[in-house]
């Protein structure tokens, strides 16, 4: 998993991005959506942190 997100970081994140906004059904929900992105990004800097 870790290896993925490594060779390309940006694409990791987009799918994962993707394929949460489809298990929520969250598309239309701007508050929903902005959790997200900000657990996304919470989740950049640990990673930027322990690696």
């Amino acid at each position: 998993m870790y290896q993925s997100f490594k060779d390309n970081p940006l694409k990791y994140i987009l799918n994962l991005y993707t394929k949460i906004n489809t298990f929520f059904g969250i598309q239309g929900s701007n508050t929903a959506q902005f959790i997200l992105y900000g657990m996304l990004f919470l989740v950049l800097i640990a990673f930027s942190l322990l690696y």
